[in-house]
């Protein structure tokens, strides 16, 4: 710098000025964050670029999602409900639970190709039908009424809330035991032999579904049995 020189007004502002922009900054950052990760009713708030229509961060497109990633559906309470009546202690309820949704129960409703996910276990159910039942399930296809489509809803809650409570927590024993959720699939096989001469003479899905509607009284491990070990003459 020459001699003489003086600092003009500029330089002399650049300091306080450059501090305050950090400071700004700085807030605006922390503005940022506390937006994207403000709990909202359980849910974690996240804020993605959205590309539909050419728009781009708009609040009305902001995705909604728990932490841990599972979206809850209707029915979802029902995979906890059972064990209320084992466990007392809130801890103890939800340590069983967590256990048995990332063992067995999260397949049920997404897509792979494991032997105990939904897809296998529908394939399953299929299979056994047509090669026990095959005249049954030529039947309710030609009425329109796809057995799948009944038994569906069964196997992706685990039968809970269709069947009793004792014969639910049965049925979910044999899940432990043999570490798989295939008895889904045999069991809603079972019930559809069970009910097969009634299922023979019914001429619409409403019918059919009719005939399926109560599954309070049955006893599951008779179904089982009979189904899997019954000689056939």
């Amino acid at each position: 710098m020459p001699a003489g020189s003086k600092t003009g007004p500029p330089l002399a502002k650049a300091k306080p000025i450059s501090a305050s922009v950090i400071t700004y900054l700085r807030s605006r950052k922390t503005l940022r964050e506390r937006e994207l990760l403000q709990p909202e009713r359980g849910v974690r708030r996240c804020k993605k670029l959205c590309r539909h229509q050419g728009k781009l961060g708009m609040e009305e497109y902001a995705v909604f999602y728990p932490p841990n990633g599972v979206i809850p559906f209707h029915g979802f309470s029902m995979y906890v409900a059972p064990l209320c009546f084992l466990y007392h202690e809130p801890s103890k309820l939800y340590q069983i639970f967590r256990e048995m949704y990332v063992r067995f129960f999260f397949r049920l409703h997404s897509i792979s190709s494991h032997p105990s996910g939904i897809v296998s276990l529908c394939l399953l159910f299929e299979t056994l039908l047509q090669t026990h039942l095959p005249q049954l399930f030529y039947h309710l296809r030609e009425i329109g009424a796809q057995p799948l489509r009944i038994s569906f809803k069964w196997m992706v809650r685990a039968f809970s809330g269709y069947l009793a409570t004792d014969q639910l927590l049965l049925l979910w024993d044999r899940i432990l035991g043999y570490n798989s959720l295939e008895i889904l699939a045999v069991l809603a096989a079972a019930v559809f032999a069970f009910r097969a001469v009634n299922l023979m003479e019914v001429t619409s899905l409403a019918a059919a579904e009719a005939v399926l509607a109560d599954l309070s009284t049955l006893k599951v491990m008779p179904l089982l049995q009979i189904f899997l070990f019954a000689t056939v003459t």
